[in-house]
């Protein structure tokens, strides 16, 4: 019967590792390794559309037979006039341009931008312990008896640790004193 065993283990041995030699292994290429940067590029797109003016020019003189005002074209001519446009830019604001017209000419231009540019404000709340007292009572005991009443002085420190430090009497009115230390368990 330990034969039967024996042969048996002997075989299974022969087995795995017939298994292990038929196997192919995975041969790995360490020599190139391969990266892929993505970049991502957002555009404003701005449709312009370009006007051109076409000039058309006239050989004949053009006769009008109504009563012309000189006088009115000429005060005309020689008034500024005062012209504002407002260019609105999404959410962001807008942009002021001053004109002024002056004897058919651009006499001033001024361009005022109001932009309201949004920020991004990061609060980083840090907490700050200061060193505590507390004071307290304490009862020791079980169900049927009372064993021990003591009045305690408790000390956390900046760094969040505790002492504890009390004095009281027990049943048989002895003086006792206890000591004890706390650890934060964050």
């Amino acid at each position: 019967m330990k034969n039967i065993q024996s042969i048996l283990i002997v075989i299974l041995v022969l087995v795995i590792l017939f298994m292990k030699m038929c196997t192919n292994p995975e041969i790995i290429d360490n020599s190139t390794i391969e990266y892929r940067d993505t970049t991502i590029t957002f555009h404003d797109t701005i449709v312009r559309t370009d006007v051109r003016w076409k000039t058309k020019r006239y050989d004949s003189l053009i006769y009008v037979n109504e009563t012309i005002d000189t006088a009115a074209i000429l005060k005309d001519y020689y008034t500024a006039y005062a012209y504002d446009d407002v260019v609105m830019i999404d959410t962001l604001g807008y942009i002021l341009i001053e004109d002024t017209i002056y004897k058919n000419r651009i006499q001033y231009r001024a361009v005022s931008t109001y932009l309201k540019t949004p920020y991004i404000i990061r609060t980083n709340e840090v907490l700050t312990y200061r060193s505590q007292f507390y004071v307290g009572l304490g009862m020791t005991g079980n169900l049927n008896s009372l064993d021990a009443i003591t009045g305690n002085l408790l000390f956390v420190t900046k760094r969040q640790k505790a002492f504890s430090f009390g004095a009281g009497i027990n049943s048989d009115f002895q003086p006792i004193f206890t000591g004890r230390i706390y650890f934060n368990l964050r």
